[in-house]
């Protein structure tokens, strides 16, 4: 057996400098793996759907300002998703228990406000 020395180690709490920020290595790979996903989405190729009331496909022609239009509505998710990986790695989470507790209260009062809406529907 090698000496224990020479044996390779992974260094899961390494940072790295991204974009002015100090991601860690999960939320930089995630980071990565997200841009890959957004290179993917403007990629110019059609989508075939199938028309639901004929039956027949159809192709949906290659729109690039809708595919910017997706890429900015992900941009949120994507964002907070890197910042929570990122959180699990380095701590300091207070920035993100308050928006995990905002979050929860607006998903509570869209709640409560659809059961009451439902109820006293005539």
């Amino acid at each position: 057996m090698p000496p224990k020395s020479a044996l390779p180690t992974i260094n899961y709490s390494q940072s790295h400098e991204m974009m002015g920020l100090t991601l860690s290595a999960p939320a930089a790979l995630a980071f990565i793996a997200y841009i890959i996903l957004g290179l993917v989405i403007v990629l110019p190729f059609d989508i075939p759907m199938t028309d639901q009331q004929t039956g027949e496909e159809v192709v949906i022609k290659y729109d690039f300002v809708q595919r910017i239009i997706l890429l900015l509505l992900m941009a949120i998710p994507i964002a907070l998703s890197v910042y929570s990986i990122n959180c699990m790695m380095v701590g300091k989470c207070v920035l993100w228990s308050y928006v995990v507790s905002l979050v929860t209260i607006l998903w509570i009062i869209m709640f409560v406000v659809a059961a009451m809406a439902y109820t006293f529907k005539k």
